[in-house]
């Protein structure tokens, strides 16, 4: 019974964990606390809840449908948690049923496999689809801005280069003038 109430503590701590990372990647800020790197990302809401709702689904074919019946309960703020005194006793009384709950086509595991098979698979592929398409989009809008501020500069040049011609041709008339103005007036 050790090596199975090792097993149960195992998938507690890692749904937990996996729970707890969710929600840290989706948190919005608060508090002074930096928002999550994936904040408000619906996929990731979508995960938490259908992780969720596998955990407080049912299980037939067996004396327990639910892990509550074994003595894993979801407590808010918390997470999954384990009361040995119940689970012991359900292993000790109907293993095969405790197994059931966890490894038949219904089962917690089995479902979770299946989830996990399909999010990954599915959800997180079509994220990073969709994020190297905006890294694609992203870099075109630079490269058309790239372009259109090159063509700005040239045009500013030539402005630049025509103005430097009128203000020397101006220069050049009001030395002309000048000089004839004091040639004008020595004589």
């Amino acid at each position: 019974t050790a090596a199975i109430t090792e097993a149960a503590n195992t998938f507690i701590s890692k749904y937990n964990a996996l729970m707890t990372d969710l929600k840290n990647l989706s948190a919005y800020a608060s508090g002074g606390k930096a928002a999550g790197s994936l904040a408000g990302d619906p996929a990731v809401r979508q995960m938490i809840s259908e992780m969720t709702s596998i955990i407080s689904g049912t299980v037939s074919g067996g004396e327990f449908s639910s892990l509550s019946n074994i003595g894993i309960t979801n407590k808010p703020g918390v997470g999954l948690a384990l009361d040995a005194t119940v689970f012991n006793n359900a292993i000790n009384n109907n293993l095969d049923d405790v197994a059931n709950l966890f490894t038949s086509d219904e089962g917690y595991a089995t479902k979770l496999d299946a989830w996990a098979s399909t999010t990954i698979n599915i959800t997180l592929t079509s994220r990073s689809s969709n994020i190297s398409d905006a890294i694609k989009a992203i870099t075109n809008e630079i490269d058309l801005r790239e372009i259109r501020l090159a063509s700005v500069e040239k045009r500013y040049v030539a402005q630049f280069s025509n103005l430097n011609r009128v203000l020397a041709s101006m220069s050049a008339q009001q030395t002309f003038i000048s000089q004839a103005f004091s040639k004008n007036s020595n004589s």
